[in-house]
């Protein structure tokens, strides 16, 4: 069985609530499909973290430790997605 035939076999085994968020997914793999190649050729941040960098990434890091998350749909409303 190819990938094509697998992801239609996936799909037709959706209940219909689940349709929607499946068509952005994949809409969004769409969308993004460029992404690695363009990250891969990206030149290297070298750049030294400022002061504001590192106090981010801790709010980030304390939310993650907090299990404060944002739930994939609200993200993709939100993106307008």
């Amino acid at each position: 069985m190819t990938t094509r035939e697998s992801l239609h076999q996936l799909v037709d085994a959706l209940p219909d609530e689940a349709l929607p968020a499946a068509e952005r997914s994949l809409a969004a793999v769409q969308r993004t499909r460029g992404l690695p190649r363009v990250l891969a050729e990206a030149p290297l941040d070298d750049e030294p973290l400022t002061d504001e960098d590192r106090a981010a990434l801790a709010e980030a890091y304390a939310a993650l430790a907090s299990g404060d998350e944002v739930a994939d749909e609200d993200l993709e409303r939100e993106l307008g997605w």
